[in-house]
């Protein structure tokens, strides 16, 4: 009687489990927005962008590659 009502409990527990079929192949992502006002999209990519990434090298153990947009439209 035991082992029955042990192999319900476990096709019970089976039926509900939150299982994800295909895990999410994509890497971590960090995006950044920065739109500070008044400055040019070369003034950005000079004091936000090239810093930014330039601090981002010394994460190479966990970083496999690194990839800026600028942009000079607002978006």
């Amino acid at each position: 009687m035991a082992a029955l009502a042990l192999v319900g409990v476990g096709i019970y527990s089976y039926a509900h489990l939150d299982i994800e079929a295909y895990p999410n192949p994509v890497p971590p992502m960090i995006e950044i927005i920065a739109q500070p006002q008044g400055w040019s999209a070369e003034e950005v990519e000079r004091y936000v962008t090239l810093p930014l990434e330039t601090g981002l090298v010394a994460c190479r153990g966990w970083n496999t590659c690194a990839r800026s947009r600028s942009s000079a439209w607002p978006m």
